[in-house]
């Protein structure tokens, strides 16, 4: 098995039905929308033997387009959630594996969450927290991605 990720994607099941995880993929196992009443919503990585792995993911606000060399992930982050004026906060995935500055290959990904009246958690040693609330502008858990780069020799 790679020790990268080569590619990720947002799994949104049928109302409560099980989440079906491709073959050879992983699941984080936290609701991307959790306290936030929108669509269940998972992310979902692969790792296999190739010689692209992700190196930057970024999250894209609104309409957003992605810089060049980015590819958008074509689910909405916030999807079936909206704020107190029922208005939608659209957020968007977007992946690169090409090099980046100060970015290498993508070892893990995990998703750190807390609630409104807990202490916010630091990211894991190693790990690096991507700076947007999964749930921005929604409201709901403080939800975060981080991810651990490939140690640099």
């Amino acid at each position: 098995m790679s020790r990268y990720i080569t590619d990720v994607n947002i799994l949104d099941p049928y109302e409560h039905q099980p989440v079906q995880v491709p073959t050879g993929w992983h699941k984080l196992d936290t609701d991307l929308n959790s306290g936030a009443s929108g669509d269940f919503l998972y992310l979902v990585y692969e790792r296999c033997d190739q010689d692209r792995p992700i190196t930057d993911i970024r999250i894209l606000v609104g309409d957003e387009k992605p810089s060049e060399g980015y590819e958008k992930i074509p689910v909405d982050l916030n999807k079936g959630a909206v704020d107190k004026d029922s208005k939608p906060h659209p957020l968007f995935m977007a992946v690169t594996r090409t090099a980046v500055a100060g970015h290498g290959p993508i070892e893990d990904l995990l998703i750190t969450s807390w609630g409104e009246h807990d202490p916010k958690v630091e990211p894991p040693s190693g790990y690096s927290r991507i700076d947007t609330d999964l749930n921005k502008g929604v409201g709901g858990a403080y939800i975060y991605l981080d991810r651990r780069p490939a140690a640099t020799s």
